[in-house]
């Protein structure tokens, strides 16, 4: 699946920018709150495929970063957003769920964007992930939010693309951490009214210019008031496209 999604894609190197996207804002906020900078700290990505989170975070805090993703194409990718940031790292292009015992208990902190909500057992490969991590990491998951507006127009939009998310709100997104035996500090939805994960290109090209011109101006708008006035932070099942649990092991 996600080989096919990076067919094609090996276009300008991506850098994750929190003054233009609300995404990337809200998740670099909770990176800045739960994560302590420093050299010699490493972090692991999980399913890395062309990450523009790690050399963010490379650059910007400090780590030492490695990531895995299994397809080639997207282990590229990551490679060359990190040379292009001008920071080191390591990816590896494996299939997390079979990791060498050299990855156990190794990381300060492990994170995934994306990742659990195409398994039918995420508590199982939560699992997996922490036990890459140290006494003490820190766990980041993110994932879109299915039930929300934004998953029902993926559906209607492109039902083959919404049949490989399973779906979970953020309470079960929660109780999968904890079951997995993790110490939950921090849970939200994010990204509100942003749908970007709907496939526009289904419109035809006119259509689809329209659609990312108006979400364009519209995420400006919410990332102009978020970034003024902090304390916003509309929280709907509804209209929130994605969720993120902090967890510590």
């Amino acid at each position: 699946m996600w080989a096919k999604g990076y067919s094609g894609s090996l276009g300008p190197p991506s850098y994750a920018d929190p003054s233009t996207r609300c995404g990337a804002f809200e998740l670099i906020r909770v990176f800045r709150r739960f994560l302590t900078p420093g050299r010699g700290l490493h972090l692991l990505e999980m399913g890395c495929g062309g990450s523009k989170y790690l050399p963010w975070l490379a650059r910007e805090m400090g780590y030492q970063v490695e990531g895995i993703d299994y397809t080639t194409e997207g282990c590229e990718l990551a490679r060359r957003n990190l040379e292009a940031a001008g920071v080191a790292g390591n990816i590896h292009c494996l299939d997390f769920l079979s990791l060498g015992p050299e990855f156990a208990g190794r990381f300060d902190v492990v994170t995934s964007y994306g990742v659990l909500e195409h398994f039918a057992e995420p508590v199982n490969v939560l699992k997996a992930f922490a036990a890459c991590l140290r006494p003490g990491g820190t766990l980041i998951s993110f994932v879109p939010n299915m039930q929300g507006v934004g998953g029902r127009l993926v559906k209607r939009v492109n039902r083959s693309l919404y049949e490989t998310h399973y779906l979970f709100d953020l309470s079960q997104f929660r109780e999968f951490h904890v079951d997995a035996g993790m110490f939950v500090v921090h849970s939200r939805y994010s990204e509100f009214c942003d749908f970007g994960l709907v496939p526009l290109d289904r419109f035809g090209r006119p259509a689809e210019l329209i659609c990312k011109n108006i979400a364009h101006y519209v995420n400006r708008a919410r990332l102009a008031a978020i970034s003024r006035f902090p304390s916003i932070d509309p929280q709907s099942s509804l209209l929130c496209s994605g969720m993120i649990v902090v967890g510590i092991k």
